[in-house]
């Protein structure tokens, strides 16, 4: 089980600091890291065009510190990617619980931590994210299987290797084979379809997975919206 809360380094008694602001040159330059391995850094490039949207956004950033010949930035990427992914299943299952709720209350262990939540670390949102799979369990059932991942082993490992590289000199070598591995448990959640309604008559709606065909621009498909689809 993720733990809840990230580890803290001295000068960030409030919680985990960014990755940008943890990392200096000098405690990179002390840092013994070996080459990643290419193979895996190619599997996970295959799955952009697979990945929603959003995700996707954040896994072009890999490849972009790839192609820049940046080891350190592809690191950094990764742990983002497995940061990002949480956060998705969390936008989803706060969607599938107003759904199923209505008008009705929150559960009070989701009200609670939903009035916690304020500037989040990567360990909290998976609290968070755990706290709302549990709820959704009972109020969706067929939804389990979407966020069992996020109790799985392979986010405790990525969110565990990415606590060490940014407070405990950790060489972050395994992140590839560790969002890889989430990417593959994640992906009950990960392959759904993630559709936006353009019109209702005549009817057309987009596929937002992958990369657009422009900045901002997506496939319109000029037919009629899949049932299940929110308009």
């Amino acid at each position: 089980m993720v733990d809840g809360s990230d580890r803290q380094s001295d000068g960030d008694p409030g919680g985990e600091q960014p990755l940008e602001a943890s990392l200096t040159a000098e405690s990179l330059a002390s840092r013994r890291t070996n080459p990643l391995d290419e193979d895996v850094l190619d599997e996970l490039a295959a799955f952009i065009a697979e990945l929603p949207e959003p995700l996707a956004a954040v896994a072009i950033g890999v490849e972009v510190a790839r192609d820049e010949g940046d080891a350190t930035g592809v690191r950094k990427r990764l742990f983002e990617l497995g940061a990002a992914i949480v956060r998705y299943a969390m936008s989803i299952e706060l969607a599938l619980l107003a759904t199923a709720l209505g008008d009705t209350s929150a559960p009070r262990p989701l009200g609670k931590a939903l009035s916690r939540a304020a500037r989040l670390t990567d360990g909290q949102w998976c609290s968070l994210a755990r706290t709302a799979a549990s709820q959704l369990k009972s109020l969706v059932p067929e939804a389990a299987e979407l966020f069992a991942f996020v109790n799985g082993k392979p986010l405790a490992s990525l969110l565990d290797a990415r606590n060490r590289f940014v407070h405990g000199g950790g060489s972050g070598d395994q992140a590839p084979e560790q969002t890889l591995a989430l990417l593959h448990d994640a992906e009950p959640l990960l392959s759904l379809p993630l559709r936006v309604v353009t019109a209702l008559d005549p009817p057309s709606y987009q596929e937002r997975r992958g990369v657009p065909l422009r900045p901002g621009v997506w496939r319109r498909q000029r037919k009629a919206v899949p049932a299940g689809v929110s308009t």
